[in-house]
């Protein structure tokens, strides 16, 4: 399972920050290579990265984590209209399937 736990991963607050880390990484980068005169800087790999796109796409995150915060954490299609009502009722009945005993399948 590796260093962190399954839970840790899905829990909603690790994406928040993550996101956030990101999106300042990538901002506070862009603003260091201008800072020092420079339109470009290396990442961790040896490779260029145009610092105003950086700065860009850093704000595009943090934008996204400030409009989406409340949905990010939101697991299925929301339905709405006709077909919200028989998937709620999909998913409380259960089939006569689900309850046969599968020799194939412990």
């Amino acid at each position: 399972m590796g260093l962190f736990g399954h839970k840790v991963w899905r829990n909603i607050w690790v994406a928040r920050g993550s996101l956030l880390f990101f999106g300042l990484s990538l901002i506070l980068g862009g603003l260091g290579a201008l800072d020092a005169g420079a339109l470009h800087y290396q990442n961790y790999w040896g490779g260029l990265v145009f610092a105003p796109f950086a700065i860009a796409i850093g704000a595009a995150v943090l934008v996204l984590l400030v409009v989406k915060w409340r949905t990010l954490n939101e697991t299925g299609p929301k339905l709405r209209g006709r077909a919200a009502e028989p998937a709620r009722k999909a998913a409380a009945t259960r089939s006569a399937i689900d309850d046969f005993d599968r020799p194939w399948n412990p």
